[in-house]
């Protein structure tokens, strides 16, 4: 315990030093460089070459040199040049002039977290650990298809301690047409929204009690997804087995996601997109996982709600208890890089027992440095659990994805 404290300690404080070190960097190098030629900014150079292709000087009869004065050209339009930087300032980018492989990419990704848990009755304990650490190549194959190959080796489940638990995604995705594209090997399963979406983007910086039991997994599979203006889907056949453990002990298991776009990005009325999920299969017992989900954005606020019912459900541990939860999420932009949110959780693991249900109230904000590549975050959470003491815990997590 000691030494995995001080390691999880080391990898937090050299997070800090990172960033810091980015910081003063950053502070003479802006996102992006523009840089302008105004139309009296003329170089001497130009100048001379109108003037060498001006008329030559003409001799008049009288034996004198009559000069011509050479014409001023006109101003040239203003030239705008960008230069992209990111996180580092560097590029983690390889290209590739011959072979099947086009460019490469590396995967950088690092969630540290200190919890401190001070129940209602009982003893205080803080635990620091890595919630997740990803770290792998990404690119494009010659032909355009895109591939991904991402390790975690902090995953922290008991369940799952082998090496080939930590193989979190590894998949090839390709383009079928202009909306539609087929991913192939391990990926996430898409049941509820906040289940499959990664915990880099998620609002809170923490996954929903019923997004973390009913999901929060990975499996191997094939999936067909697709984007257009008014809609967005992604519909799969997959494995039962998890993290490649029990794999392909049963019959397969189908899940879907789709969101409907009724309100596009305008200024006036905002962002607005709503849809669900279903999934079904059978590992042992059979189970199937319903939700629905309603996302808004108007300027500077974002609103989030999300309900799951499971029959069953097969996330990091299989159940065949019926279940459900929901969750909503108030999230505002106090400047670019400042948000405040607060979240209200509930989560039932059992409708067939009493005192199941426990309520979680999140307040927190975030701390973004361009844009979502990093960002620092402090929350306050307070658990109303039925069949055990309340709890009050809080959480500083540092998140770096390059």
């Amino acid at each position: 315990m000691k030494k995995g404290f001080k390691f999880a300690l080391c990898i937090f404080v050299l997070c800090f030093f990172v960033l810091n070190c980015y910081a003063k960097t950053n502070a003479t190098i802006q996102q992006q460089e523009v840089i302008v030629l105004q139309p009296q900014e003329q170089s001497q150079g130009q100048l001379l070459e109108v003037i060498a292709e001006a008329p030559k000087n003409q001799a008049s009869d009288n034996g004198f040199i009559q000069v011509k004065p050479a014409e001023v050209p006109k101003p040239l339009p203003p030239v705008s040049i960008q230069v992209e930087q990111n996180i580092f300032n560097r590029n983690f980018e390889k290209t590739f002039d011959e072979g099947i492989i086009k460019d490469a990419s590396l995967i950088l990704g690092h969630d540290a977290m200190f919890n401190g848990f001070v129940p209602n009755a009982g003893h205080a304990h803080n635990t620091i650990n890595n919630q997740v650490s990803l770290y792998g190549v990404k690119g494009h194959f010659r032909d355009g298809t895109i591939y991904n190959f991402s390790f975690a080796p902090f995953y922290d489940y008991p369940q799952y301690s082998n090496f080939e638990h930590r193989l979190f995604e590894y998949y090839v995705k390709r383009p079928i047409d202009k909306h539609h594209q087929l991913t192939v090997g391990q990926q996430r399963v898409p049941t509820t929204l906040d289940g499959c979406s990664s915990i880099f983007r998620l609002s809170t910086g923490r996954r929903s009690q019923f997004g973390n039991k009913y999901n929060n997994i990975t499996s191997i599979g094939a999936k067909v997804s697709g984007d257009w203006d008014r809609v967005e889907y992604q519909a799969g056949v997959f494995d039962t087995g998890r993290f490649l453990k029990d794999t392909f002990n049963s019959a397969p298991e189908f899940a879907s996601l789709v969101s409907f776009k009724p309100i596009r990005n305008t200024q006036k009325y905002g962002k607005l997109k709503t849809g669900g999920s279903y999934t079904v299969g059978q590992r042992e017992t059979s189970y199937s996982v319903y939700s629905g989900h309603a996302i808004y954005d108007y300027k500077k606020a974002h609103v989030d709600f999300e309900y799951a019912y499971a029959n069953g459900y097969n996330g990091r541990f299989l159940s065949a208890a019926k279940s459900y939860g929901y969750y909503s999420t108030f999230m505002y932009d106090i400047t670019p890089k400042v948000k405040a949110f607060y979240r209200f959780d509930t989560l039932n693991t059992n409708k067939s027992l009493a005192g199941k249900t426990t309520t979680e109230y999140t307040f927190g904000m975030h701390y973004y440095i361009k844009g979502n590549k990093a960002r620092f975050t402090l929350s306050y959470i307070y658990a109303n659990n039925q069949s055990t003491p309340d709890s009050n815990r809080f959480f500083s997590m540092l998140e770096l994805l390059l």
